[in-house]
């Protein structure tokens, strides 16, 4: 049987820093880890974006699948599977999965 999600994978992101107002002095966010989240990894082929008008060309390695997820991920964040950390370049979150693109 083929299991649909067979991987699994973890989220990192560093929330906004805080300013404090008395004071002005900034302090960094904090680090937010969802892990072992169920997903997809697929090779994402020949999918290449160039521009119309110049030189423009943006090369995906990887497309992640989830399921719906509860909570929003944020364009900074960094995903980590088998102790690599790679660097999401587009999300499309759907109604019925996520995509994400490495």
């Amino acid at each position: 049987m083929v299991k649909r999600y067979p991987h699994t994978a973890t989220l990192k992101w560093f929330t906004d820093p805080t300013k404090n107002d008395i004071s002005g002095i900034e302090t960094e966010g904090q680090e937010v880890t969802k892990e072992n989240l169920q997903c997809r990894f697929e090779s994402a082929g020949n999918s290449v974006y160039r521009s119309t008008g110049g030189d423009t060309q943006l090369t995906y390695g990887y497309k992640v699948f989830l399921p719906v997820l509860d909570f929003t991920i944020p364009a900074t964040a960094m995903i980590v599977k088998a102790g690599v950390e790679m660097s999401i370049t587009r999300i499309d979150a759907n109604q019925k999965n996520t995509i994400l693109w490495l």
